[in-house]
């Protein structure tokens, strides 16, 4: 009899006990939470919240059968979903960052006098290399050509160099905008 007992013990403790999958309500309800913290820490506006976790399931759906850690796994779809929608954001800044410069040349005295001093606090947190170009660019109104030959560089390596600078301004004017830094 002792003998059957440790027989079925060493049975039991050799079988693994799977939980029953969950479905991806149970899945969800249990990782919102984390889900809304995560949102909050990035900063994702209310409207567009719900489009990133619905993106995020999306991916769950198709993946599903792969994933092992279901509430991990989401957690960190989201996450990157919300990385991804900053860096679209900021692309968008540095592309538009011309147009804005250029309709504040027809806004009133003050206000175009308020963005140039936002703009300007904003370029001397940059490297001296930027600072010089972007104010050259945007606070003297050179064209890229005599920016070029000011700063002594050819037109492809200035238009590098201009994307790095404008890539680093647009972060430093997103990071303001989101109050992410103490400082601006």
């Amino acid at each position: 009899m002792m003998l059957q007992a440790q027989n079925a013990e060493n049975l039991m403790s050799s079988v693994a006990v799977v939980p029953p999958a969950l479905g991806v309500e149970e899945i969800f309800a249990a990782v919102r939470p984390r889900l809304e913290m995560v949102l909050r820490h990035f900063r994702i506006p209310l409207a567009d919240a719900e489009d990133l976790v619905q993106e995020a399931l999306m991916h769950f759906l198709r993946k599903q059968a792969q994933i092992h850690e279901p509430g991990q796994w989401l957690v960190g779809a989201v996450r990157k979903e919300c990385l991804m929608y900053w860096r679209r954001h900021r692309r968008r800044l540095e592309v538009s960052l011309d147009a804005v410069v250029e309709a504040t040349a027809t806004e009133a005295p003050q206000e175009r006098h308020a963005f140039r001093g936002d703009l300007d606090r904003a370029i001397s947190t940059l490297r001296p290399k930027c600072q010089s170009l972007l104010r050259m660019r945007y606070g003297f109104g050179f064209s890229t050509e005599e920016t070029a030959q000011q700063l002594g560089y050819t037109l492809s390596s200035l238009d590098n160099i201009a994307r790095r600078c404008l890539a680093a301004l647009s972060q430093r004017l997103l990071s303001c905008t989101l109050a992410i830094r103490s400082r601006c």
